[in-house]
């Protein structure tokens, strides 16, 4: 009886973890979860295509190359005022370098998790 509750539970767990990472993936804003260093470790399709890779080409590399010198710049000094304790910083627009097809102004928004020491990121574009 043990063992079927226990199954139970983790058909639950697996539907609603594959739920969350549906509703992850088909976010119109790129998504992006990069560790202390800025490197990503989750993004989702938006994402991918906003810098213009595929997806597992994404992973393993440092968000701030993907902009122009002064938007990777003020990624960093974005991401470092969280990691400074600033809360209610101000999003920064950034000029983003998308895989050889030019470049876009994108807003970056983020967050920290200070348990897990990562950042979430979201990249809007912004229309000119």
């Amino acid at each position: 009886m043990q063992a079927e509750e226990l199954r139970e539970s983790r058909v639950d767990l697996e539907s609603e973890l594959r739920w969350h990472l549906d509703r992850y993936d088909l976010q119109p804003v790129g998504c992006f979860t990069l560790n202390r260093d800025y490197v990503v470790q989750e993004l989702n399709v938006t994402g991918a295509n906003m810098l213009g890779v595929e997806r597992d080409q994404g992973l393993g590399q440092a968000l701030d190359s993907f902009f122009v010198p002064r938007g990777g710049a003020a990624l960093r000094d974005l991401l470092g005022s969280l990691r400074d304790g600033l809360a209610g910083t101000k999003p920064a627009l950034l000029e983003l370098i998308a895989g050889g097809r030019g470049s876009r102004t994108v807003q970056a928004r983020a967050r920290s998790v200070p348990a897990r020491e990562l950042y979430l990121v979201i990249l809007t574009d912004v229309l000119n």
